[in-house]
């Protein structure tokens, strides 16, 4: 069964995407110098949080605002990053 509010937050949600889509395309439709180092963005995403719907979400919002902004991101999962520090950290000991 829908929630009652289902229509009004996904039309709330698809404006406050085009809004902001059309910002980042403003953005990014400024050219570059060709001696100039590209707009970089490095995104920590924790992939596990709240079952998966950060990482959804960030990807269904987020990621494209920042592609149309013309940025170059990295994104990085936190959780392989701590696995990472941990067994760094474990083969320094």
């Amino acid at each position: 069964m829908l929630d009652k509010y289902f229509f009004y937050y996904f039309l709330r949600d698809d404006e406050v995407r085009r809004f902001y889509g059309e910002k980042a395309k403003q953005f990014g439709a400024v050219p570059i110098h060709p001696n100039q180092k590209l707009r970089k963005v490095i995104v920590l995403i924790n992939s596990e949080a709240k079952r998966q719907h950060a990482a959804r979400i960030f990807n269904k919002n987020g990621l494209p605002l920042l592609n149309l902004a013309g940025l170059d991101i990295n994104i990085l999962n936190v959780r392989e990053l701590l696995i990472f520090d941990l067994n760094v950290t474990c083969r320094k000991v």
